[in-house]
């Protein structure tokens, strides 16, 4: 519940025709999301190339909690120019069905959760995709980590303080 708020508060910076397609499902129960935001180590780093009306987005993402069963991949990714200069961070939702999406890999932590590690290889991404603009992708992967971690921290300490009370 508490990743799944985040996902929410991320698809509501979309426009009304994204919140239309993408959030209206996913708070209907019809569609579920995983937020992509860490590359893996070895690389390659997630891009996305600027191709007309779309992007091309490749690299590989790791620890994508819930990755293994989502419909849509909330994914960070560094834009850049054909040229290969950085225009700076963007969020794309990408369907884990398109072409050029594989999950390699599926990983459990000892919370019990899942993770997924995805390859991106040429995913066409249409730019209507993109929530928000150009350069506002960190930022906002950052604001909803940020809210996630105080709230999971919050609930640990409450935890761990019940069971001293106890």
């Amino acid at each position: 519940q508490q990743r799944a708020a985040g996902l929410v508060r991320a698809l509501r910076h979309g426009n009304a025709e994204q919140r239309e397609r993408f959030l209206l499902p996913v708070l209907r129960g019809e569609l579920a999301t995983s937020f992509a935001f860490t590359d893996a180590r070895e690389g390659p780093r997630t891009t996305a190339t600027r191709e007309d009306d779309r992007f091309r987005v490749t690299g590989v993402k790791s620890f994508v909690t819930d990755g293994p069963a989502a419909d849509l991949l909330l994914t960070v990714a560094r834009v850049v120019d054909a040229a290969g200069g950085s225009q700076g961070t963007a969020v794309f939702v990408i369907p884990r069905a398109a072409a050029g999406v594989t999950l390699r890999r599926t990983l459990a932590t000892l919370d019990g959760a899942l993770h997924g590690e995805f390859e991106l290889r040429d995913v066409r991404v249409p730019a209507a995709d993109m929530i928000g603009e150009v350069g506002q992708g960190l930022p906002r992967a950052l604001e909803d980590i940020a809210a996630t971690r105080l709230r999971l921290s919050a609930t640990a300490c409450g935890a761990a303080r019940w069971t001293l009370d106890w």
